[in-house]
């Protein structure tokens, strides 16, 4: 095990003793108000994790013969470690911002999704990963199948959902990035649908703009059916929805809230979630729709996961060094007063 895995192990481990202490200082009262039912979901963009196998498709770094298995398999526990850092972040802003036990919620976040995965084995081999931290695999882990190579978007659930849609849009007689739909059945928020996305980055002659205009006009089209009662937008979009046309056409079509401008004083970690050119960015992004009481909110920035400026430590193929030039997201929420 590299120091960095070892660094990121212990931190966790750490973590989770913060968390006893805090629970036990508090009493841990799981017959009221802690033991009421969470939801949990955590957003990461891992950065090009490709595997070690060249099938074709590939990024010409990782088809190289110095990309290998035992590369790639700490990149893999790299990914995983920053997941459970993220879900753990959550959960102690949790206790110290609720003076609440955040250990009522389960071992694992009930959805997680995934942006730049390379393939369905990459996703099976961090489901496998992840059940080391967690307890147990995922019930569901799947990629979001797209033609030609390249990373994908995926998502791990603790449930199987009950429909899933898969929207390819045209721009200029060109495809953009595909828009993921999935409704679950959820014993703690009922009906949901989660929009799994990576929009287009700001590369290109109008730096990707009208790319996500159209995947918000579809997120907009799609909640506006109202098939479900809850909605989640998920993922790398790219941008900063409170300061963009993407954002503000979400805003006048539908009731979404994002969680960075939702936390008020809950939220922990960095002030984003990826860096450019020196200045933090949200991009990454947990909007939702519905009866749905934003109860912690983090942008994960452990020292393992982040530079001496504090900003994400980029992987580096060179000595395997990094971890993904994002930051993991996590959210928890609660069934609105209301609903209760």
């Amino acid at each position: 095990m590299s120091n960095t895995q070892e660094k990121i192990v212990a931190t966790a481990v750490g973590l989770i003793a913060a968390l006893l202490c805090l629970c036990f200082l508090s009493s841990c009262d799981l017959d009221s108000a802690s033991a009421m039912p969470r939801f949990g979901i955590v957003s990461y963009n891992v950065q090009n994790l490709f595997d070690a196998e060249v099938q074709g498709g590939e990024y010409a770094e990782f088809a190289s013969e110095d990309w290998t298995a035992k590369a790639y398999q700490t990149r893999l526990s790299r990914s995983a470690g920053a997941l459970a850092l993220a879900w753990e972040g959550a959960k102690a802003s949790l206790v110290a911002n609720q003076a609440e036990a955040a250990l009522a919620l389960a071992g694992s976040p009930d959805i997680v999704v995934l942006q730049e995965i390379e393939n369905q084995a990459v996703v099976d081999d961090l489901n496998r990963q992840i059940s080391t931290s967690w307890g147990q695999p995922y019930a569901f882990a799947q990629v979001c199948q797209a033609s030609g190579g390249g990373p994908r978007t995926a998502v791990m659930a603790r449930s199987i959902p009950s429909k899933i849609r898969t929207h390819r849009l045209w721009l200029n007689q060109e495809t953009t990035r595909l828009v993921w739909e999935l409704q679950f059945e959820d014993a703690v928020v009922g009906s949901l649908t989660v929009f799994a996305c990576h929009w287009k980055s700001k590369l290109g002659p109008d730096q990707g703009k009208q790319a996500r205009l159209a995947a918000a006009r579809l997120v907009q089209a799609r909640i506006q059916a109202k098939e479900t009662a809850t909605y989640l937008l998920v993922g790398d979009l790219n941008e900063d929805t409170a300061h963009s046309e993407g954002g503000q056409l979400l805003e006048q079509g539908t009731d979404l809230r994002n969680a960075w401008m939702s936390s008020n004083g809950f939220s922990t970690g960095a002030l984003g979630s990826y860096v450019y050119r020196g200045v933090w960015e949200r991009i990454d992004h947990i909007l939702y729709q519905g009866s749905l009481d934003l109860l912690a909110f983090t942008a994960c920035n452990e020292s393992v996961l982040v530079d001496s400026k504090g900003f994400p430590r980029r992987f580096i193929k060179s000595g395997t060094r990094g971890v993904s030039d994002h930051l993991p997201i996590a959210a928890i929420f609660a069934p609105a007063a209301s609903t209760r």
